[in-house]
């Protein structure tokens, strides 16, 4: 989690008045004290501020440099590369999913793209899709696919419900690879990650749940009134359209990247 202050000419806010503003974000965002998070606030281009709390999976407190496992939050970063090819002309967000994976069903005509960036896609949701999947598969882009390729039909129109998926990022990623002409992690890599400095930074491709060395964040215990999350890391973390590996010291918001062919 990161933020930043003006860019005006206001004076820089000292660390001690800044923390509690960090608790507050911290709060804010629904997290207990020692519930595991990082919080980044960065002034003016200024180096920025990070305050850690919580533990690794491992017992070990998460720090500011700890090497994790992002899991969904790689979602957004599949969604810049997206972005990156519309602003470039070259990736119609209008355009149908038929159009960029033609091996799955008549219902791929009806869903866009800018459907799976926004949740609204109506794919199976994922317990439908791993039913439908051998049960020593592994949770891969290609077996995602294989089993979207066999349902027929939809439970309901697209771009009329949110519903959060990861199949429909798995889509947006095999969107991208083909309108890249490469791998998605190539092309991140390349578009992305380098010229935003993000040098810890990298999509795994499974088939393990997690990049060698990487942390995972320690399970939120359940709390009373609160719904807990269900964590489907140990069964279809690959589901995700490649998870990342990163330490949390990168918070540039300035940078522009540039795509090169």
């Amino acid at each position: 989690m990161g933020m930043t202050t003006p860019s005006g000419t206001g004076r820089i806010i000292s660390v001690p008045q800044l923390q509690p503003r960090m608790t507050a974000l911290i709060k804010g965002a629904g997290y207990r004290s020692d519930e595991p998070i990082v919080v980044g606030i960065q002034q003016r281009g200024a180096p920025p501020i990070l305050r850690a709390q919580g533990l690794i999976s491992s017992g070990e407190p998460l720090t500011a440099t700890t090497l994790i496992y992002a899991a969904s939050l790689s979602k957004q970063m599949t969604a810049a590369c997206a972005a990156l090819f519309a602003q470039h002309g070259e990736l119609d967000m209008e355009s149908a999913l038929s159009r960029w994976l033609p091996q799955l069903p008549a219902w791929a005509d009806t869903v866009r793209l800018r459907h799976l960036v926004h949740h609204a896609a109506a794919l199976p949701p994922d317990s439908k899709i791993d039913a439908t999947m051998a049960s020593d598969a592994d949770r891969t882009t290609p077996s995602v696919l294989q089993a979207l390729a066999r349902f027929p039909a939809l439970d309901r129109q697209p771009g009329t419900e949110h519903v959060y998926s990861n199949a429909a990022y798995v889509c947006l990623a095999a969107a991208v690879e083909q309108a890249a002409g490469q791998p998605l992690p190539q092309f991140a890599q390349r578009q992305l990650f380098a010229p935003l400095a993000m040098v810890d930074t990298c999509y795994w491709r499974g088939p393990d749940p997690t990049p060698p060395g990487a942390a995972v964040s320690a399970s939120r215990p359940a709390v009373p009134g609160r719904r807990r999350r269900v964590d489907h890391r140990q069964r279809s973390a690959a589901m995700e359209p490649g998870t990342q590996r990163r330490r949390t010291r990168h918070l540039d918001t300035h940078a522009d990247p540039r795509m090169s062919r």
